[in-house]
């Protein structure tokens, strides 16, 4: 290791451990009513080229999406059965139980827990004991 290296590698450690404004961080801060002015008059009127926006559309897509391969907390599990109450699959949401059936997710909820789908399966948000 280079004493460069070393040395940024000690001072990442002891910034880590000093608060955000120590370290040179605005985190935790917020700005004065001038500042958010300032800011709003640099901003009001502004207009983005087609390029810039295709660009910061492209950047929150796919891998580069917050949510990507995730499942939300609150989703809820859905367990399909067939007629004869045999579990044929279990999905982790309301929306991978409906692409995998084909519907919207308005239509699953429909048949949540009440009617048969399709005449071949129950839809149930819990597990049948």
């Amino acid at each position: 290791m280079g004493r460069n290296l070393l040395l940024d590698l000690s001072t990442r450690f002891f910034l880590h451990k000093l608060s955000p404004s120590e370290a040179g961080s605005k985190l935790g801060t917020t700005h004065t009513e001038v500042t958010k002015k300032q800011i709003s008059d640099t901003l009001t009127g502004r207009t983005l080229t087609e390029t810039t926006r295709i660009k910061m559309s492209e950047s929150h897509k796919g891998i580069n999406h917050p949510m990507f391969g995730k499942i939300a907390a609150n989703s809820m599990k859905i367990f399909l059965y067939s007629l004869d109450n045999t579990l044929v699959k279990e999905f982790s949401s309301q929306v991978l139980a409906a692409e995998w059936l084909g519907i919207s997710s308005r239509t699953l909820r429909h048949y949540l827990n009440k009617k048969t789908f399709a005449g071949k399966y129950l839809i149930k948000s819990h597990k049948i004991i």
